[in-house]
């Protein structure tokens, strides 16, 4: 059982199995594994006596570790059952938070920013909660190799940074240097290759979208055009080249944006030119074609823009 007090202040445990809840606790009189038999007779643990028996009831006391293999039982029912999801239902943001700064373990600082996101959906508009969560959603971007955690911290990001009230809060203060990290760290994990860093890249670059719709000079001076540049250069994943489309896009209308995206050497021209010609989905081969078109029509923009609207038979709006 895990602890889940509710705000009446009464105790309840709720069974990682069945999610069953037990409380109005009689001292010394309640045992919670026999009222867990009495009231949830269908439980897996109930019905499977053998796979409880290695099970402990209880935690050790502080300082103590299991013997013997318990707590590798444990750990492989939880992850097997994928109980996280009852578990974060009755957790709140401090519990996530502290999770996440005083743990260097993976497992738990992965939870805690599962946590992080569940809550984002549920309070994300809450000012607070953006100023809470960023400083620990910088650590973990920082630091995590694994692409599933970058996923879900650049999802908790998003999340925040689409309610406008936290979006200024959180590049006031603390947000401001996890957007930093995420701009300097996308091409490093667009490098990677594979489906799941291609979902982590897709995360963050929708995140980004956000900081883009509100601050696209803040973007643009950080090196979001460029890492984002990059990102399309290299991609060959088709959500994470439809989300960098789209983030450019947003940012064109921006002048120093724009000749980035239209210099040279950035390799911009050319890889849109190859997703018009190219790519099999239809709505990112348009929208390529339409950031192409963006950029032609740009009072500054460089002759080569043009050329490229010819070399696909297409001419920027206006003639």
């Amino acid at each position: 059982f895990f602890y889940a007090p509710r705000f009446s202040g009464d105790d309840r445990v709720v069974c990682f199995s069945c999610g069953g809840t037990l409380s109005d606790w009689r001292g010394g009189v309640d045992e919670p594994w026999e009222q867990h038999v009495t009231w949830f007779p269908e439980c897996r643990f109930v019905t499977i006596p053998e796979e409880t028996a290695n099970i402990p009831a209880s935690l050790p006391p502080p300082g103590e570790e299991w013997g013997g293999g318990a707590m590798e039982e444990v750990t492989w029912e939880f992850k097997g059952r994928k109980w996280a999801g009852m578990i974060l239902s009755s957790m709140h943001l401090h519990t996530a938070i502290a999770g996440l700064r005083e743990s260097d373990d993976a497992s738990v600082r992965h939870l805690g920013v599962l946590l992080l996101t569940r809550l984002a959906r549920d309070d994300g508009s809450h000012p607070r909660f953006g100023s809470a969560c960023m400083p620990h959603l910088c650590k973990v971007l920082q630091t995590a190799k694994d692409p599933v955690l970058v996923a879900y911290a650049c999802e908790a990001l998003d999340l925040v940074l689409r309610q406008p009230s936290c979006r200024r809060v959180a590049l006031e203060g603390p947000g401001a240097d996890v957007v930093r990290v995420v701009m300097n760290l996308l091409p490093k994990w667009s490098s990677k290759g594979g489906e799941e860093w291609g979902a982590a890249v897709s995360a963050a670059l929708q995140a980004l979208h956000h900081v883009a719709s509100s601050s696209r000079e803040f973007l643009d001076q950080g090196g979001g055009t460029e890492a984002v540049v990059c990102v399309l250069r290299e991609s060959s994943d088709v959500e994470v080249v439809r989300w960098a489309i789209s983030l450019l896009r947003g940012m064109v209308g921006l002048a120093s944006a724009a000749r980035t995206m239209g210099s040279e050497s950035a390799g911009c021209l050319e890889r849109l030119t190859e997703v018009i010609l190219r790519c099999e989905d239809l709505q990112v081969q348009s929208s390529a074609g339409h950031l192409l078109e963006q950029l032609a029509s740009t009072s500054d923009a460089p002759a080569e823009v043009c050329m490229r609207f010819v070399a696909v038979g297409m001419l920027p709006m206006g003639g």
